[in-house]
């Protein structure tokens, strides 16, 4: 089991206190206050909350949401409705996968001891993108792409959403994952 140490970093915490501008600088064992991967400053006498709040999956919940807002704010209706129709496939499907906010990719990452597949929305599409995608065996022959591994199914509309196909990619990509 892993300590309390390891578990903040892991989640992308930081150890510091506020300078006279109040901005958080990190620093020794000697710091008052923890900065969470959202920004949030905690006391470190609320370690112990903290810790409660990653086990019991509350702090990741929060931080998913947080940061899925963030990636579908310009958007359309339409391209979120899509991403929110594939979250809830994959969740479904993996639950067991953790999913992860790429700001920089403008992506859903979905992992589980590697990347397995990601959801990536566009101006007018939504990519449902498998990242040992020249792995799967793709009987419906709905997977494009022709870089090394990738490949990804292009999704115009809810309508395009194919639940059997793609809970049997979503699964396929899982054993690879776990191979």
């Amino acid at each position: 089991m892993k300590n309390h140490i390891e578990l903040l970093r892991e989640y992308g915490f930081r150890w510091g206190n506020p300078d006279e501008n109040g901005e958080f600088q990190q620093n020794d064992g000697t710091a008052m206050f923890l900065q969470g991967p959202d920004g949030k400053i905690w006391k470190t006498s609320q370690l112990e909350e903290v810790i409660a709040d990653i086990e019991s999956g509350a702090l990741q919940s929060r931080l998913a949401a947080e940061s899925t807002e963030s990636i579908l704010m310009n958007h359309t209706p339409q391209i979120t409705e899509i991403v929110e129709a594939l979250r809830d496939l994959v969740k479904f499907t993996a639950p067991d996968l953790k999913e992860e906010v790429k700001s920089g990719w403008g992506a859903l990452v979905y992992k589980g001891n590697r990347m397995v597949c990601a959801i990536s929305p566009h101006k007018t599409l939504v990519h449902l993108t498998f990242y040992k995608g020249t792995m799967l065996s793709d009987p419906d022959e709905i997977l494009t792409g022709s870089g090394e591994q990738l490949r990804h199914v292009k999704i115009y509309s809810r309508a395009d959403i194919q639940p059997v196909p793609f809970t049997a990619l979503i699964r396929e990509a899982l054993e690879i994952d776990n191979s």
